[in-house]
């Protein structure tokens, strides 16, 4: 069970790992869109546009056992 997916914003949804959210609401989805250089974060039901260094920010704040 992932702390974190990553994806490519540009291909398709990862309906999978969307649906994850329902049953895993600290769930982080990443989709990245290297083209627009946009970054998007899901949590639970919340979208938020970030910036790459809020994306560092967060996976810095991440509890250590997250980022093994």
């Amino acid at each position: 069970m992932p702390d974190v997916i990553l994806f490519d914003a540009q291909a398709s949804r990862p309906d999978a790992a969307f649906s994850l959210l329902a049953t895993r609401p600290g769930l982080l989805l990443i989709g990245i869109d290297p083209s627009k250089d946009q970054v998007r974060l899901w949590s639970g039901q919340q979208l938020r546009q970030l910036s790459t260094q809020d994306l560092v920010e967060i996976i810095v704040t991440l509890p250590i056992s997250s980022r093994e």
